[in-house]
């Protein structure tokens, strides 16, 4: 898939992307309590910064690859997450079609 102008060797149809996708969004859930907790005592760019750095670890946790390598954009970071969630969710379903020996026969 191509995330971020980036080749990016993931497939959801892999266990092993699927089980680093999984593993990458209870991390992400994680991460997104603590911003939520620490909202309330930091700066606007001391926030932005922490929710680049969420999505960038996401994003290589599941892919492996740094796809927000230098960005400090947190529009083009969530972004880019958002088009990597379109990806997968497109991938799942072409994986889940309805099967039916009815069909087959």
């Amino acid at each position: 898939m191509i995330i971020n102008n980036m080749e990016v060797d993931f497939k959801i149809t892999r266990p092993k992307d699927a089980a680093a996708f999984e593993k990458a969004l209870e991390k992400l859930a994680e991460n997104e309590i603590e911003l939520k907790q620490d909202r309330k005592k930091q700066d606007l760019s001391t926030m932005i910064s922490n929710m680049i750095t969420m999505f960038q670890e996401f994003l290589k946790n599941a892919t492996g690859v740094d796809i927000l390598k230098d960005c400090e954009d947190l529009e083009l970071a969530q972004e880019v997450y958002y088009q990597f969630c379109r990806d997968v969710e497109s991938q799942k379903k072409k994986l889940l079609p309805p099967y039916s020996v009815a069909r087959i026969k």
